[in-house]
């Protein structure tokens, strides 16, 4: 990788020939002094790199910035580079990048991740760790950037001390504090050194694409061959210039002959074309003559294709006859081999008996009661094995009855079980139970038919069972007697509502009567008060025609007036109490109703949930009838 295209300032003084000339992006040129000597970085390979305007790989060194002192100037102050932006009051360089806004910390992030991951970075990356790293995370991701440009770079025991230097000599173009490597991931240091990051992985990014244009043969059209010697001859005439060396004419002269030399090959090249050229005009000839002769052509290709698939189904089904012809060998082969094993065994079996024969000395009545003896044995023998096939018949069929006995113990013995566990006498110390193990098992291996039950059911578990049963008899009994009871009680207790509550419908009646009264005497109390009314009003309108006529029974009228008053106000209080007392009695039939509904009803809920619970308990109580196990 080269610094050819790396931004960075100058930082050598500006001469009295370039004040007024452009800002350039290049280095300024070499000064006559002596170069001053670069704190080392703790290994050698980090010394100062060659100058290059194209090249192999980055120098960790100067690179083409100059580290001595510019020339004298004599026009005024040094001139700036406007690459990365204005300096700011203090006399540094001013990030423009907006380092701390975090859609471009999160691109930064996601483009190092990336970069990482695609070169094969040695330890776990993501957006949480480069969130807030830690310092070791940090240095291990610089010290991974730094390597590629230099294998041998290894940070030292003091890094907050080398990594500016490293920077420095990189052309970072920003000074970073010694501070920020106190805390790296504190949010006013990551910013930048996320920035130090993205910076170096460009850098590495923008190498390594100058390195795959340069080795790629991309340069091979015509154009892009021509902007290449255009490019060399520009970069190497910008060098010399750098160097302090107007002169161009070894550069010109160069690309003339590159010129001169393409011209050459242009011309071989147009050479050949106007050859191939003729060649395919006398081949073009050649097939125009010879054009008639095509159908045959065709006509015989077609023939041959048909040969030829008719050639390929015949090889088909000859090979597979041949499978099968194969196959049948191989059979016969085996069959072969067999035959001669059988051959070979009856032969030697045959010597075998004709030793044998040699050696015995019998007379023909030997051999007759021999073939009398052998014909008695295979008699018995078919008896015996007629014989043998009808015990083992019957013992098959034996067999199979045991199974199937087997399998309805078994039935029988789950169905004990699992009544038994719904009657809470399983396991040992279940409700029921009361010490006595109920539970059955099998063990179909037993030698006599009392052991084929684990437990003893006729002398343990029966007598146990009879024993609970009584129990629950006894408890079912004295149960149906507490229900017989409690249904009297109850039917006590129905008609006994039946009564109060025909006595409240009575009491009902009595109210609608008393209200129907009440308001009867309520209406003839209201007319014979209107009639009061109406007769004081007459006696009022006399006393005053007798008041206006003169006052002769003056006297007499307001006598006969107070007396009318006093009995108008002794007939109101007569009927206020009637009223009170018509008022009283039917509230407190009221009361006694409602007092008699609340009772009546409280002793019907304890009747009803009385019954209920006795149910209940009945329900518990009563016990499943379980199938006896059958016993062998």
């Amino acid at each position: 990788m080269s610094f050819n295209n790396a931004r960075r300032s100058t930082l050598g003084g500006v001469t009295a020939s370039n004040a007024n000339s452009r800002a350039s992006l290049g280095p300024s040129r070499v000064s006559n002094k002596p170069m001053e000597r670069q704190p080392s970085l703790g290994r050698t390979s980090i010394g100062g790199g060659r100058q290059s305007i194209g090249g192999a790989r980055l120098s960790m060194g100067v690179g083409r910035q100059s580290m001595g002192p510019g020339r004298p100037s004599t026009s005024g102050p040094s001139r700036r580079s406007s690459a990365y932006g204005a300096k700011n009051t203090s006399g540094k360089l001013a990030d423009p990048r907006p380092l701390t806004d975090k859609g471009f910390q999160n691109a930064c992030m996601k483009h190092l991740i990336r970069f990482l991951a695609v070169h094969d970075y040695d330890h776990s990356i993501s957006l949480k760790v480069l969130t807030q790293p830690t310092a070791k995370e940090f240095f291990n991701i610089l010290q991974f950037l730094l390597r590629m440009i230099d294998p041998h770079f290894t940070l030292g025991p003091n890094p907050q001390e080398e990594i500016p230097v490293v920077l420095k000599r990189l052309n970072y173009p920003f000074t970073l504090n010694k501070s920020v490597f106190a805390s790296v991931g504190a949010p006013t240091s990551w910013p930048h050194l996320l920035g130090v990051l993205s910076w170096l992985a460009e850098l590495l990014t923008y190498d390594e694409e100058v390195l795959r244009v340069n080795n790629s043969s991309s340069f091979d059209d015509k154009g892009l061959q021509d902007s290449k010697m255009l490019f060399d001859y520009l970069s190497k005439a910008y060098g010399r210039w750098l160097a302090g060396d107007d002169s161009f004419t070894l550069v010109e002269d160069d690309l003339a002959m590159q010129f001169e030399a393409r011209n050459q090959a242009v011309e071989s090249e147009i050479d050949q074309l106007r050859d191939q050229q003729r060649a395919l005009k006398r081949e073009i000839e050649h097939l125009k003559s010879n054009a008639s002769s095509l159908g045959g052509l065709r006509e015989k290709k077609q023939i041959l294709q048909s040969d030829l698939e008719k050639f390929s189904n015949l090889m088909v089904s000859l090979k597979k006859h041949k499978q099968g012809l194969e196959k049948k060998l191989n059979e016969k082969q085996t069959d072969v081999e067999t035959k001669e094993r059988e051959l070979l065994s009856l032969q030697h079996e045959k010597v075998m008996l004709t030793r044998q024969r040699d050696s015995q000395e019998l007379t023909p009545e030997d051999v007759e009661r021999m073939r009398q003896e052998k014909h008695m044995l295979e008699e018995s023998l078919r008896e015996v094995t007629a014989k043998k096939e009808e015990v083992q018949k019957s013992v098959w069929e034996i067999e199979m009855k045991l199974a199937k006995k087997a399998e309805d113990m078994e039935r029988a013995v789950r169905a004990y079980n699992n009544g038994a566990e719904k009657l809470h006498l399983i396991p040992l110390g279940a409700k029921n139970s009361e010490g006595v193990d109920y539970e059955l098992s099998l063990n179909l291996q037993a030698a006599r038919p009392e052991q084929i039950l684990r437990n003893d059911f006729k002398s343990l578990i029966k007598p146990a069972l009879r024993k609970l049963k009584d129990g629950f008899v006894d408890k079912i009994r004295g149960i149906h007697g507490e229900v017989m009871a409690l249904q009297e009680e109850l039917d006590r207790a129905e008609e006994l509502r039946s009564d109060k509550q025909s006595q409240l419908s009575e009491l009902e009646n009595r109210l609608k009567k008393f209200e129907s009264l009440y308001r009867t005497e309520q209406e003839a109390m209201a007319a014979s008060l209107q009639e009061k009314r109406d007769e004081a009003e007459a006696i009022e309108q006399e006393v005053q025609q007798m008041k206006l006529s003169g006052g002769k029974n003056l006297s007499k009228s307001q006598a006969t007036l107070v007396a009318l008053k006093s009995e108008f106000e002794q007939l109101q209080k007569r009927l206020e109490m009637e009223r009170q007392t018509a008022r009283d009695i039917i509230a407190m039939d009221i009361d006694l109703l409602a007092n008699h509904k609340g009772g009546v009803q409280e002793i019907f809920d304890q009747l009803l949930a009385k019954l209920t619970q006795v149910k209940k308990l009945t329900a518990e109580e009563t016990p499943v009838v379980m199938p006896a196990p059958a016993v062998i």
